[in-house]
Order: structure tokens, then sequence, then C-alpha cells
């Protein structure tokens, strides 16, 4: 498990939604009316075709600010703590009962996919996937490369290889088979774009999967809008409030939340072009790690684990690796982190035990020119060679590549557009972050670094005069007697 620093750059409009498998007025309403029964509160909305291809919620009550929408049961609500429950769970055991555990490359999206195929209910008829998901493409994983920092063609490489793991294994011996390979991609599909992440768990829950994504709401809704509640019978259940004030007839909507622009395209189809949403997508993946060959690695991962377990984040891996966004000024984790990994020289007394409760809040601020230097030069390097690699190939070429393979799919002419939307999003955060790191280097003279902020903080940042010794010194100060 990975951290991820987010150092973002940073519509109202609705993401392509649900494009219903039988678009039918009776499934339309079986569905309402399976949501209707199975979901403690569904009375306020239903859903509704807002357009020829798309589905989602609409008010069927006018909504105040908080009030609660629809409260799902956790036990209708697919998961991967569900997994091992019911059918799903026994033809999996009894796969596993040969020479391995499942560990699955695409982790608990996969899961919930093999819990859809177990399922049948005039919810799970209705569930598809936007058209434009990355994974569905025909586009060649080269291709692909060309137009983000993300490798897009992975999820799909590891969408493949559960298959292939569970082929072997008999899973589908069990239960409802994919014809092929791409039939089970379509399954992954539904589980990416319509399921969301509910304290650290990705849950795929009944109703909620129908509401899309709004640009001009506030990026943190489903943080503060979806939340696990316990019942009076200390049952658990999913609450959904409304993020603002909603007429009769109005969709209800939510923000998908500040993810690069990558993400929006691999999980949901489409990419933000609005407002807030659009500020928050504009980022770039970045890989950090410590330097294996540096002899104080060990306490730096000690530092930075115990100071990230502490904070409720995701331990750094053995190997150091870290992840980070970029777009414009980085957020003050990566430059924490960085700060961490070029500490050496003459700062790396404070790599010492008695600073271990002191030096995370340190690296906060700049340490030493020397350091901050080391640190945003690492960063700029970093910048140029992925702004080098996406430039390199012009939009022409690219079109031009993947000739032959829009001859086989008409849907890819729709999806190279956004492929070249994505690369322009992540060039220019490149440039802005590559012009904020200028700025930053230029100043570099002007900062106040940690031994001074030391020696001011100790009352030592003028000259001693025993003349002047109460105008000049606070405390008890006296030469020789600071307590370093």
């Amino acid at each position: 498990n990975v951290v991820f620093f987010c150092l973002v750059l940073t519509v109202r409009s609705l993401c392509e939604g649900l494009i219903p498998n039988v678009r039918s007025v009776d499934a339309l309403s079986n569905l309402n009316s399976w949501l209707s029964k199975e979901l403690i509160t569904f009375e306020k909305v239903n859903v509704a075709e807002l357009s020829e291809e798309n589905w989602g919620l609409i008010c069927n009550r006018k909504l105040n600010r908080g009030d609660v929408v629809l409260e799902i049961p956790m036990k209708k609500c697919l998961s991967a703590s569900s997994v091992r429950l019911g059918k799903c769970g026994e033809a999996l055991g009894q796969a596993e009962s040969g020479d391995e555990e499942f560990e699955p490359l695409c982790g608990d999206v996969t899961l919930l996919a093999m819990q859809l195929l177990c399922l049948e209910s005039e919810w799970t008829q209705c569930l598809t996937y936007p058209s434009t998901l990355p994974l569905l493409s025909e586009i060649d994983d080269q291709i692909l490369e060309r137009f983000s920092s993300r490798a897009l063609g992975v999820l799909r490489a590891n969408a493949n290889d559960d298959y292939d793991w569970l082929i072997q294994n008999k899973f589908f011996d069990r239960i409802s088979k994919p014809q092929n390979a791409k039939e089970w991609q379509r399954y992954i599909a539904v589980a990416l774009s319509r399921s969301f992440f509910i304290d650290d768990e990705l849950i795929l829950a009944p109703g909620l999967d129908f509401v899309n994504h709004d640009d001009l709401l506030d990026i943190d809704t489903i943080e503060t809008c979806i939340q696990k509640r316990r019942t009076l019978r200390g049952d658990i259940k999913i609450a959904v409030t409304a993020p603002e004030n909603l007429d009769i007839g109005m969709p209800f909507t939510l923000s998908y939340g500040a993810l690069p622009a990558a993400s929006y395209l691999e999980n949901f189809g489409f990419l933000p072009s609005k407002s807030a949403a659009r500020r928050a997508s504009a980022a770039v993946e970045i890989r950090f790690e410590l330097d294996p060959q540096d002899r104080f690695l060990d306490d730096k991962r000690d530092i930075y684990q115990s100071n990230s377990e502490k904070n409720g984040e995701q331990p750094l891996l053995d190997d150091g690796l870290d992840f980070c966004l970029v777009g414009s000024e980085p957020d003050p984790d990566y430059l924490r982190f960085a700060r961490l990994k070029f500490l050496g020289g003459t700062d790396a007394f404070l790599l010492e035990p008695i600073f271990a409760k002191e030096i995370w809040d340190f690296l906060d601020l700049p340490i030493s020119r020397e350091n901050e230097f080391a640190a945003l030069t690492a960063l700029a390097d970093e910048c140029r060679a992925i702004r080098d690699a996406l430039s390199s190939d012009d939009d022409e070429e690219a079109k031009t590549s993947s000739t032959s393979v829009n001859e086989q799919k008409d849907d890819d002419a729709t999806f190279l557009p956004l492929l070249s939307q994505l690369r322009n999003i992540e060039l220019t955060a490149l440039e802005n972050t590559l012009n904020w790191i200028d700025v930053e280097i230029n100043s570099l003279d002007t900062k106040e670094y940690y031994q001074e902020r030391r020696l001011k903080e100790l009352g030592l940042d003028t000259e001693w005069c025993a003349e002047d010794q109460g105008a000049q010194w606070s405390g008890t100060r006296t030469p020789g007697g600071v307590d370093w």
C-alpha cells in the first residue's frame, strides 16, 4: 500500500452516466420499486432517464442542505468484507483450496465484480458503465502511454490476469461465467465506475451508484455527504445527505472528489471541465522513493513510518516507495517528504533520536538552503522528464498510429479526443509546477531556515552585549548557558 501525496493544481455538467442494458419503462419502474423496498430511505429521490444514454437520481421532494436522502442497509451493499458471504464466498473458497490464496491485482474492484456475477435482481440488471473507460478501449497500451503519466493500460492487464486466475482455479465453474475476458472487463468497469470509498472501504451501494457527478459542487462532498451510521438495532447503514438545497425535479448529484484527471478518466470515463473539480484534477502523478544507498535510509524510513501511522496514513513500503501529484504549488506533505529524503551533511544531526518527536514538524519548513535546493531540483527533474515524454509525440502521430484500431472500434474515435485533452491537462500542470519551482529556487536566499528559526526561538538571533543585556535578550540568557 503506497502513500499518495496530493500536490494538486488545480462542471455544472454530469458525467456520462449509466447506460442500462435494458432501457425500458418497465426496467426503470422495477428498479425504483426494488430500491423503495430494500432501502431504509428512498422516497425523496428516484432513478430517472436524464437523457437517452444517462440514468441518474432526480429529486421528487424539495430538499434542504443536510437532509438525509438515502439510507442503505450495509447488508445490501457489496464490499470486500462481504465477498466471503453466500454463493460467491463458497465458490471462492473452493477455488482457493488449491495452491494459493487469491490476491486480485485489481484489488477490491475485482472482489466487487465477482459478487456482481453471483447476484440477480432488478438492481444488478440495470447496472452498467460509461463507454469511454480506458479499460474497455481497444487502443494499444503503447499508444495509451503517450497521453498520460499514468500507465492507463495497467488496469486492463491486471483485470485480464485476475480473470486468468479465476479461470484456472475453476471459480467460474461454480457461478455465472463471463463469456470471455472482454465481458469480464465489463463487470470490472461496473464495479470501478459505480463504487465509492466510504470510511476507507470500497463499496457498491444500491441507489448511491446512480449518483452522477457535478463539477460545481464542493470537491469534498463524498466525505461530508456519505457516512456510515449505526441504527438503533446496531446494524450499519450508509446515510447520504443533500450537499445543497434542491427543488423537485432537480438532479441529485455529488462531486466525485479531488482526483487527478487521469483517475477521473480511468475510473469514470470523463474529465472535469469546470470550477474546482477541474482545478483539482489538473495534476500529474510522479513517483518518488528514498535512496536505497542512503546511509541514513533506516532512520528516515522509521521517521516517516512512525509519523504517518500516527496521522492515520498508510505507512511507507519497505523500499521507500512514495507518490505525489503535482500541479502548481505542491502539497506540504510532498515537500516534507522530499526534505526528509535529502536530509544529510550538516543537517543530519536532526535524525538523532533526541529530535524524533519533533523532526516531522521541523520538516514543514525549509531546513537549509542546500536541502531545499535538492528537494526542489528533484521535483523539477521529474517534471521535465514527464513533460518531455508527453511532448515527444504530437496528436497527429498518435492519431496515425491508432488508425487501424479505430477501424475496428468506432468508440475509440470518441476516446482519442479525451486522451488528447488529458495530455494537455497534464502538460499544463507540469509547466505550472516548473514555474512555481523556478520562483522558489530564485528566492532561496530570502528564506528562513531551521538554524535561524531555532536561534530566534532561543532568543539568540542578535549579537550578545553585556551592557545592554536587558534590552536585547529575553529570559535568563547568559553566555555559554544555552540548552541546545
